[in-house]
């Protein structure tokens, strides 16, 4: 039996994060050399270690982007996205 192709692809789990002070929202912009979205603003996150759980995961990624320290209130929504031949590199 041949593997259906739709399941072909890399597990990949991330995570973004809204920091919000007053009216304000913490936006990051991804480096101009970067492969994926170059130069484009977007919250930040990114990929979890392996056994990171998602709080310990977006505290070191928001600490390692913006200096930023801190706590993490509540999750939002968990989506699931799928990219067909597209790999992610950081």
């Amino acid at each position: 039996m041949t593997p259906d192709p739709r399941y072909n692809y890399p597990i990949v789990l991330a995570c973004k994060v809204i920091i919000r002070k007053g009216n304000t929202i913490l936006l990051t912009r991804e480096p101009l050399d970067h492969t994926w979205m170059p130069g484009r603003l977007g919250l930040p996150g990114g990929k979890l270690l392996i056994n990171e759980g998602i709080s310990e995961g977006l505290q070191r990624k928001i600490s390692d982007e913006t200096g930023v320290v801190c706590e993490i209130k509540g999750l939002v929504r968990i989506i699931d996205i799928l990219m067909p031949e597209k790999t992610f590199t950081t």
